[in-house]
């Protein structure tokens, strides 16, 4: 069979083709917007994996678009990342590698200033990702391993002292979900305080709790 053709084919001579493409535009005063993409073909190579060892990349296709606008303060962005093989496959059993993947992901960002001395910054993050490799990678859990990430937070910077001291709320909620676990929404808060003595000299505190996805 193939796969038995393909345990320990190894082929060492490397191929990868690249293309990006970047446009920027300028729509209004403090109105500004761009465009990237890019499409990358692994022609051949080898690559290592986490659980099944060596795998022989044919043809691996990955694909992406980003666009993002800004005005003022406000900072927009949304990608989409997409995988496409189906040629490659793992040395040591020499079964088919297939990945169909996709990446979603989401940011805004406003920065306001409602009072002298004081700066608020929030924010909303938003990620999913789709796995889709016909069994050969997730195994039974193909299709059903989507995952989907949301996150926002909020920043309060307020100077005191005749700006000689700083201080900063903050607090970030994130919910982490899929099909297979929903988990509970996670806050993570941040505090700190900072003293100018003079220009050269300052003393900080701080505390942080962070959730890793």
């Amino acid at each position: 069979s193939d796969s038995l053709s393909r345990i320990g084919n190894r082929d060492y001579n490397l191929k990868v083709y690249s293309l990006n493409a970047r446009a920027d535009a300028i729509l209004a005063d403090d109105l500004v917007a761009n465009v990237t993409a890019g499409y990358t073909n692994i022609a051949n190579d080898i690559a290592m994996t986490e659980d099944f060892g060596d795998a022989q990349i044919k043809n691996w296709q990955y694909g992406f678009v980003q666009g993002r606008v800004t005005y003022k303060d406000l900072f927009i962005q949304g990608s989409y990342n997409r995988d496409n093989t189906s040629g490659s496959y793992f040395l040591p059993t020499g079964a088919p590698l297939i990945d169909k993947s996709s990446t979603y992901v989401a940011q805004i960002q406003e920065h306001l200033d409602p009072m002298q001395n004081e700066k608020l910054t929030f924010g909303f993050d938003y990620k999913a990702i789709v796995p889709i490799s016909d069994a050969t990678i997730y195994g039974p859990d193909d299709g059903h391993a989507n995952i989907q990430i949301y996150g926002a937070y909020l920043q309060s910077q307020t100077s005191l002292l005749d700006d000689a001291l700083d201080i900063v709320l903050a607090g970030r909620l994130d919910k982490d979900q899929n099909q297979a676990v929903n988990l509970t929404p996670i806050f993570s808060p941040r505090a700190a305080a900072v003293y100018h003595f003079d220009d050269n000299n300052l003393v900080r505190a701080m505390y942080n709790s962070t959730y890793l996805l």
